[in-house]
């Protein structure tokens, strides 16, 4: 458990890399489906989808960011009350 612990607050601090890191795992995928399929080609198409579904990935996630720290934010004042 305390693997996956550190490996969760290295993604956490450094947002990039998961970005990367899900990025690789998506493009990955629809190679590896491409090729089960029997047309194992890289085309636009692929990448394309790829980067949008990471953009939608990458929007997801700020505003997750944003609103915990707004929500902790938040947390933390009444606490002081």
């Amino acid at each position: 458990m305390k693997v996956f612990k550190k490996i969760s607050l290295y993604f956490e601090e450094n947002p990039k890399v998961s970005y990367i890191c899900f990025a690789c795992m998506v493009l990955l995928f629809r190679v590896l489906m491409r090729w089960w399929g029997g047309e194992l080609s890289l085309e636009g198409y692929d990448l394309l989808g790829t980067l949008m579904l990471t953009a939608g990935f990458v929007m997801g996630d700020k505003q997750r960011r944003k609103n915990k720290a707004m929500k902790d934010k938040i947390t933390n004042e009444l606490k002081k009350k």
